[in-house]
């Protein structure tokens, strides 16, 4: 994400979508479906914990949908760093900053566990958590579950037919993530 920032300094926002995820619906402009703040603004989730599920610290509840520059998801556990969007502003840049500084990472509870760095951040810098809006998982980046278990709770988190992206959080774990996606491309080339 750095890279393309430096490389494209002029693009306003950037859009990280994991490899395990698949963007499965090419009808939709980003801009009018969730980037202008007359659609972000009705689906931010305000006064959301950051940390689930009864996090003390919460998104604030009079954040302008102009004033994001950084939309995320949530799993059931955490946040859900595999679909973000970042607007290139001095916050974006900013907190892309922090959660990647070599310092940061490697403090012993954050080590290989992003969703933990980024969490921290957000609930310790009150700057980053108002530029920041937590939207429902369905948005930008519903997960796939292969062995079909959802529990209590989970559904507002799961893919369903007609989602914008799938985000195969297990992939390549408990199953072929090949003949996965070779499904999926199949739904997407037949709804065309």
């Amino acid at each position: 994400m750095r890279a393309a920032m430096h490389a494209f300094p002029n693009a306003k926002y950037f859009w990280y979508v994991d490899q395990n995820s698949m963007i499965l619906r090419s009808d939709i402009d980003l801009m009018s479906y969730i980037l202008k703040p007359s659609s972000l603004g009705p689906i931010m989730l305000k006064e959301q914990p950051v940390l689930l599920p009864y996090g003390a610290i919460k998104t604030y509840k009079n954040v302008k949908p102009e004033d994001v520059s950084f939309i995320i998801t949530q799993t059931t556990e955490s946040l859900n760093s595999d679909s973000f969007i970042l607007r290139n502003d001095v916050y974006g840049r900013g907190l892309l900053e922090f959660w990647s500084d070599p310092l940061f990472r490697k403090y012993p509870t954050f080590v290989n566990n992003v969703e933990a760095a980024l969490t921290h951040l957000l609930q310790w810098h009150p700057v980053l958590l108002s530029k920041t809006s937590i939207v429902p998982a369905r948005t930008i980046c519903s997960t796939h579950d292969a062995n079909g278990l959802v529990l209590p709770g989970q559904e507002a988190y799961r893919y369903h037919d007609g989602d914008f992206v799938v985000d195969f959080k297990n992939c390549g774990k408990d199953f072929h993530c090949e003949s996965l996606v070779d499904t999926f491309y199949k739904k997407m080339e037949a709804a065309k």
